[in-house]
This record gives C-alpha cells, sequence and structure tokens, in this order.
C-alpha cells in the first residue's frame, strides 16, 4: 500500500504547497516532489529526516490518492503537467529498483507501458 504525504511551506491547509512525498507499508522506499530540480526523485532519507522531525509535525498531513493528485498539480513552478503523480503501478515499479533502475540512457522504461508490460509477463522488473 502506498501513502502519500502533502507538505506545505508552513502549517498544514493554511499556506502553500512545497512538495509531497510518496512512501510504502511494506518497505522504506520513498519518492519525493524535488521542487528545486521540478522532477520526481528517490529518497527515503529526505522523508524519514522530514517526518521524524516533531517542528515539522504541523507541515504536512496524510491525503487519499485522488486528493494527492490533485495536490501534485499544483508543485510544477509553470503549471505544467510535470508535477504529475506518476501511476502506482510505475511507483512501486521504482520501488523495486531502489530508485534505479537500469538503462540509465535508455527512457523507455519510464512509461506505464512498460511497467503493464513486465506485469503482463510475470516479472518484476528485475
Amino acid at each position: 500500500m502506498l501513502y502519500y504525504h502533502a507538505v506545505y511551506e508552513a502549517e498544514y491547509e493554511n499556506s502553500p504547497p512545497f512538495t509531497m512525498f510518496v512512501t510504502s507499508d511494506k518497505t522504506q522506499d520513498a519518492l519525493v516532489w524535488a521542487q528545486g530540480i521540478q522532477m520526481w526523485q528517490y529518497d527515503p532519507g529526505r522523508v524519514i529526516g522530514f517526518t521524524s522531525d516533531f517542528r515539522n509535525d504541523d507541515r504536512w498531513e496524510m491525503v487519499d490518492r485522488a486528493s494527492a493528485e490533485a495536490f501534485s498539480r499544483q508543485l510544477a513552478v509553470d503549471g505544467s503537467a510535470v508535477s504529475e503523480l506518476p501511476s502506482e503501478d510505475w511507483i512501486e515499479w521504482f520501488f523495486s529498483w531502489k530508485g534505479d533502475p537500469p538503462d540509465h540512457e535508455d527512457v523507455s522504461w519510464n512509461d506505464d507501458y512498460h511497467v503493464r508490460q513486465i506485469k503482463e509477463e510475470g516479472g518484476d522488473g528485475k
């Protein structure tokens, strides 16, 4: 199961969106929206550090998938679709590689079709 953490600049619901974390109940994997470079990153350490610091307790809240999708659309600086939340299948596949999938030069792995194809073949992507 995946969990979605909406993170705000200051107190949640009273300040603008800042970033989003996606975590898993099975592992310590985490996907983070990196505001500075405007892309999703695998960064469990950042999530653990942020959520375990009591000073940040009022800056984030757990949300459902639909709310997470709406929240993620607000994160891109230019209003583009780049901050769209990836599909759950893609996130779980990405987590299975600990954020380091094969063939860094081949970006064809970075689409939902490839994820569906692996599942249909019965593989886990490794």
